[in-house]
């Protein structure tokens, strides 16, 4: 029998494709890391969050200014869909961008997030005195419906002496 010999079954060029293929990858991988490191940083939330998977989740929902139970919508199948095109449009909006900015979040993430990073954006999130002032308001309208009323009562008791 002829002797064959052993080889590792990947030649030079397998092993420079091989090459290839990992850099390909961890390349914009590494680039969107940092990048949603830095988007964390400039809103306030811990930057070293974008290399924990699922904390880097969490984050992003509160990033898009959504509550962090939103987070949990992720895990629920087609509920996820909804909330991963929705994210986009919070993160745009906190970054005083259009809906057009967040179809580009969607679609090109890969330019218009660090666009957000490294840009001059600057993060505001929704304002939560938008609910306290209705709160507030509603609270004005139950004591006005109590002024109407007394002044009513007062009313009557002055038609009563007449």
């Amino acid at each position: 029998m002829m002797d064959m010999p052993i080889t590792s079954g990947m030649g030079p060029v397998g092993l420079a494709a091989l090459f290839v293929t990992v850099l390909v990858t961890l390349i914009p991988v590494v680039f969107m890391t940092i990048t949603m490191w830095q988007l964390f940083v400039k809103a306030g939330l811990p930057g070293w969050g974008a290399i924990i998977p699922f904390y880097n989740g969490f984050l992003f929902v509160k990033l898009a200014g959504k509550p962090g139970w939103w987070f949990l919508l992720m895990f629920v199948p087609l509920v996820n869909c909804v909330i991963a095109l929705l994210l986009p449009f919070g993160v745009a909006k906190c970054f005083g961008k259009s809906a057009g900015f967040a179809v580009g979040l969607i679609f090109v993430g890969i330019v218009f997030f660090p666009i957000l990073a490294f840009g001059s954006a600057e993060y505001a999130p929704p304002s939560t005195e938008v609910l306290e002032e209705e709160e507030d308001d509603e609270d004005d309208d139950e004591e006005d419906d109590e002024d109407v009323q007394e002044a009513v009562a007062i009313a009557e008791v002055d038609d009563d002496s007449v």
